[in-house]
């Protein structure tokens, strides 16, 4: 049986030759350690956190759960394990992917707590030298390839408000969710109102005493009947019974072409609200479910967002419970005006209001722009990560590789950042 633990794999010497250095053991590192060992190539993976899943061994805040469904955030390799949910809780998720690296043998191939500081690519030797930080201290090693595979929400990203290190309570980003938090009888702040927030708002609504929510910009909601749900047993029983089950659900969850027409730009469309008549459709059937939840008229007024349908990432919501439903308890207010400072007793919006608060929680998202921050890549005649794409931002040919940085890094999808 492999070895299930998270301790440091045993790092290569120095002088030992990797074939392909891999920074990261999320999905993308994951598969990238399962293909390319099994072309017989030597593959070291670094992974800062102690566990496999990435962003998902980061993310434990109440409510986080996936978006799109979990059968599509699979690898082809791993379509056999036995989702409960259509969309499942970061718990199934973690479960997924310590699934992947066991029943593959992939973690011997991992050097966990082992952060990547620096890529510098060695011309006259064709390698990547790589500088990393782990258990055991700073050390050097050689890579004939790398693959950075660290994924874009990662770095939490805090906005400087004015007072925030006078507060005199607790706070912390969602992807630092402290073990063990109890929230019962607290006065409990969320900053941002993103795919998390939303999430996350109402299962605290549940347990906290006060739940104070403050929002910069709505998103749109769509309700996915079951979005909480588990699988019916009959779904289950074909998972394990009918042969390709599991293939064809994944391949069809996994289809784009319904977003993709609803986003489609139609030129010759005249609407303020809307870019064809799909998405003018789509953005009444949202108003719609919001008039329906929402009995107050000002509830429903701060809630559309004032961008058409899919021009930014939607949030799915079960028409059961959700934001909505949330914003509608006697202890969950909205704030819309804005944050003018935070205080020792809590936050103060722009109209002067102070809302006490016990707990702040930054729902504020990640440094998904900056793609690799904060590691240092310097390619080929001392060409830097930042130098290439200080003009168009993060891109790469074919999402994958980059001009001028040797002929072997591979960056996973950097056009993504959206």
């Amino acid at each position: 049986m492999p070895d299930a633990s998270n301790s440091p794999a045993q790092a290569p010497k120095e002088k030992e030759q990797l074939d392909v250095a891999i920074v990261g053991g999320g999905l993308a590192g994951l598969y990238a350690i399962h293909r390319l060992r099994g072309l017989g190539l030597t593959v070291r993976a670094y992974e800062a956190g102690s566990g496999v899943g990435g962003t998902w061994w980061e993310n434990r805040y109440p409510g986080a759960r996936v978006d799109t469904p979990s059968r599509s955030y699979t690898h082809l390799f791993g379509v056999d394990f036995p989702y409960p949910n259509p969309f499942c809780e970061w718990r199934e998720n973690v479960k997924y992917f310590d699934w992947v690296a066991d029943n593959f043998d992939l973690r011997r191939h991992i050097q966990f707590e082992t952060e990547v500081k620096s890529l510098t690519w060695d011309e006259s030797a064709g390698e990547w030298v790589i500088d990393t930080v782990g258990p055991d201290g700073p050390r050097t090693m050689r890579s004939r390839a790398v693959i950075t595979a660290v994924g874009f929400l990662n770095r939490p990203n805090i906005a400087p408000f004015p007072g925030a290190d006078t507060f005199s309570g607790k706070s912390w980003h969602t992807a630092r969710w402290p073990e063990n938090v109890d929230l019962k009888g607290k006065r409990v702040a969320v900053i941002g109102t993103g795919c998390t927030g939303y999430q996350m708002v109402p299962e605290i609504a549940l347990e906290a005493e006060q739940v104070t929510v403050f929002q910069r910009t709505p998103q749109w909601l769509f309700p996915v009947p079951g979005y909480r749900s588990p699988f019916p047993p009959q779904v289950n029983w074909l998972d394990r019974n009918l042969p390709f089950h599991t293939n064809f659900m994944r391949a069809r969850t996994c289809s784009l072409d319904r977003i993709a027409n609803v986003a489609q730009i139609d030129p010759d469309f005249d609407d303020p609200y809307a870019c064809n008549p799909i998405n003018k459709r789509a953005r009444d059937g949202c108003i719609d479910f919001l008039r329906g939840k929402l009995g107050d008229p000002a509830l429903v007024a701060a809630m559309p967002p004032p961008h058409p349908v899919w021009s930014a990432r939607a949030v799915v919501v079960d028409p059961e419970y959700s934001i909505l439903d949330a914003l509608m308890r006697d202890n969950v207010g909205l704030v819309t005006d804005g944050i003018e400072r935070i205080e020792p007793r809590g936050i103060v919006a722009k109209n002067g209001t102070l809302h006490e608060a016990d707990t702040i929680v930054y729902a504020t998202g990640f440094h998904a722009t900056e793609y690799l921050y904060p590691m240092t890549i310097v390619g080929r005649d001392g060409l830097t990560l930042e130098e290439l794409w200080k003009k168009d931002g993060a891109r790469a040919y074919l999402d994958a590789t980059l001009s001028g940085m040797g002929a072997n890094i591979v960056a996973v999808r950097p056009g993504k950042t959206e």
